[in-house]
């Protein structure tokens, strides 16, 4: 398989289990984050390990969805950032 299809691979199946995990999440009343984040720790590896599996033979994979994950947790934390209201967080003080 080549390493453009193993890429498209990886990266729809990431994207499928993140959504599923969201849809979820918030059926059980949490935030959709929570599910997707849980579908990344599930599929990342600290569990399944999903990118040492037989059918990724390309080296440099499991990089590139490494550098994909630090720029989706950057713009995860900008968006968080966009969401702070600064009026509330004055009053609260310290």
């Amino acid at each position: 398989m080549s390493s453009s299809l193993q890429f498209i691979l990886a990266l729809s199946t990431l994207i499928a289990c993140a959504r599923i995990g969201g849809v979820l999440s918030k059926r059980l009343g949490q935030p959709a984050v929570l599910g997707e984040l849980l579908a990344g720790v599930l599929l990342g590896p600290s569990l399944l390990n999903y990118f040492q599996l037989p059918w990724f033979t390309d080296t440099h994979l499991n990089e590139s969805v490494k550098h994909l994950a630090e720029l989706g947790v950057i713009f995860l934390m900008f968006l968080a950032g966009l969401e702070i209201d600064l009026a509330e967080m004055m009053k609260t003080g310290r």
